[in-house]
């Protein structure tokens, strides 16, 4: 038989070293917790634009006034569906991992300046206007419970 066969552990010691490591657990410090400020600093709240794009085309010896008249008609429409799109219920995503979404405010509408690109040198005229309207969303984020 080999060298291990000589060496048997009684079952004092045995005990003594099971007090020992229950020593050593018991000293060591807990994990540090993360303070309440870093975690908030984690957790910024988060601002998104939501838009649509909204166009009117004319053609045409009345090109301008067809443009800006369905350019009317689609903002309309457009505002309703960004409006919606901006209030529609929170995601998972809308916050950094380890975070929570709490509220969200939902300012606007907000829209950009009407551009024209009008086009009288062909046969029949052209017009077309375009913009985008939109809403911006601030979502309120936390630290997870």
């Amino acid at each position: 038989m080999g060298k291990k066969a000589g060496k048997r552990v009684d079952d004092a010691s045995m005990e003594k070293k099971k007090e020992k490591d229950r020593d050593k657990v018991a000293r060591r410090r807990p994990a540090e917790q993360e303070t309440l400020m870093v975690a908030v600093e984690r957790c910024p709240p988060q601002s998104q634009l939501v838009f649509e794009w909204v166009v009117g085309n004319g053609l045409g010896d009345e090109a301008v006034p067809d443009a800006q008249k369905a350019y009317e008609r689609a903002f309309e429409l457009r505002l309703a569906a960004v409006e919606q799109k901006a209030r529609a219920p929170l995601g998972d995503d809308s916050c950094a991992k380890g975070c929570e979404a709490r509220h969200r405010s939902v300012v606007g509408p907000v829209f950009g300046p009407q551009s024209w690109q009008i086009d009288a040198k062909v046969s029949p005229p052209r017009a077309t206007t375009w913009s985008w309207v939109g809403f911006v969303t601030v979502t309120d984020c936390a630290p997870c419970a």
